[in-house]
């Protein structure tokens, strides 16, 4: 079991750390369907069975990994000064994130998709090394990104070259 109490800046600052970045995501995922973002003909394609689940729980997936994002941050800003410019790679993260829906113009552009989702990536990798060595949890806690967008990747590639994944 971790001990939360081991680092300087205790539990709340990680609930609300965690907190606000999944209210960061409920407030894009409701901008994204208010504004109706999104490619609705690349949905409507029969996009295959893996695809067809990756549409459904994408917003799902990006509160959780938001919350990851969050925690890491708090947990590396709880260490000493090392661990608060380690953090600043997983904010340039959770940035770029966040702003995944405007460069890639709502998500009408699947070329810009594709590259967003490499910049992501490679960012996501970026923070994951960056924060190992000061903090292992909060490492584990930036890869699910690294991962997620890699399958998204996948299956973006998969509907751009009208295969099924």
């Amino acid at each position: 079991m971790i001990d939360l109490q081991a680092y300087e800046f205790g539990r709340r600052d990680l609930v609300l750390s965690a907190s606000l970045a999944v209210f960061l995501a409920v407030c894009i995922n409701f901008a994204i369907a208010v504004f109706e973002l999104g490619d609705t003909e690349v949905a409507g394609r029969n996009p295959g069975a893996i695809n067809s689940i990756i549409y459904t729980i994408v917003p799902f997936v990006w509160l959780v990994l938001f919350a990851g994002m969050g925690a890491a941050i708090a947990l590396l800003r709880g260490k000493s000064t090392l661990g608060r410019k380690a953090a600043l790679p997983a904010i340039g993260l959770l940035v770029n994130c966040t702003l995944y829906p405007v460069y890639t113009i709502g998500f009408s552009s699947m070329d810009m998709g594709l590259a967003g989702n490499f910049l992501t990536a490679v960012l996501s990798a970026l923070a994951v090394g960056i924060a190992w060595p000061i903090s292992r949890l909060a490492a584990l806690l930036l890869a699910p990104v690294a991962i997620w967008v890699c399958i998204a990747s996948i299956g973006l590639v998969a509907v751009m070259t009208e295969r099924s994944f």
